[in-house]
């Protein structure tokens, strides 16, 4: 009997432990319409010949926890390091860029949104856009975003909040 409860607590700890390593990280406190309203005053703001370019919070090295830029956050709410948003007011669209995924900090750090979760980023954010990271340049200059007549370009000029140092 003893033997019974051994393997079924074990069976149950590793059905949780499968069940916890599959959620993404995405905070629950906002709305996907939160967040587009958010962006929607962005391109309220810089008008229809700007572009703005948000710079989310590199990764921080070593054992961290990371903590998310807070402009980037407020338009997003995703957790991932080294992502983009770019707002263009021509198109009233957004396009978020995300690296690829990392299974080895995964392996560690839990499930992290990524280039491969396109249309759960989509369906969580209601970005119309997402790409992998490696697409924010051809965007903004191989397809004529940046070129004469140039838009304005909106970018952070403070370095982002990261948290405590």
């Amino acid at each position: 009997m003893k033997k019974f409860y051994s393997v079924s607590l074990f069976f149950l700890t590793l059905i949780f432990s499968l069940q916890a390593q599959e959620k993404y990280y995405f905070q629950s406190e906002f709305s996907k319409e939160e967040f587009a309203k958010r962006r929607s005053q962005i391109f309220d703001q810089i008008g229809n010949n700007a572009i703005a370019v948000i710079q989310g919070a590199s990764g921080i090295p070593g054992f961290s926890v990371f903590r998310q830029s807070n402009s980037f956050y407020y338009l997003t709410g995703i957790e991932t390091p080294r992502a983009y948003l770019l707002l263009n007011g021509r198109n009233k669209r957004a396009t978020l860029y995300l690296p690829h995924r990392d299974e080895g900090m995964e392996n560690n750090q839990g499930k992290v949104l990524s280039a491969e979760d396109a249309e759960l980023v989509k369906k969580l954010m209601g970005v119309e856009q997402v790409k992998g990271i490696e697409f924010l340049s051809a965007d903004l200059v191989g397809t004529g975003l940046i070129k004469p007549p140039a838009p304005v370009l909106y970018t952070e000029f403070s370095p982002a909040e990261i948290g405590n140092d």
